[in-house]
């Protein structure tokens, strides 16, 4: 009588936390990412980053805080809006100087 037997790969505990590990290196940047795109709003003391966080939420749909993004995707919908109010800010101050 023979046996078929085949086994079933199991993920080990380290496999886990290296792929853990990698998500949370991607996750810091698609932050700093934001971050460097979002700050030079508030830098240049055009808009404040309270102003620029309550944009970004009414936008998104949801409380916006660049410390919470949890997916890439989120972290793409964000970067996203976040270049549209650069570009947007950009230009109000381009007009504003000719004035």
């Amino acid at each position: 009588m023979e046996q078929n037997i085949t086994a079933t790969p199991v993920a080990s505990d380290n496999t886990a936390t290296v792929e853990s590990s990698q998500v949370q290196e991607t996750l810091k940047q698609v932050r700093h990412h934001l971050y460097q795109v979002m700050a030079p709003n508030w830098k240049s003391g055009y808009v404040t980053e309270k102003v620029m966080y309550q944009l970004m939420s009414n936008r998104l749909g949801y409380e916006f805080s660049i410390e919470n993004v949890a997916s890439v995707e989120e972290g793409r919908a964000a970067y996203r809006w976040a270049q549209y109010f650069n570009k947007m800010f950009e230009d109000e101050r381009q007009i504003m100087s000719n004035w």
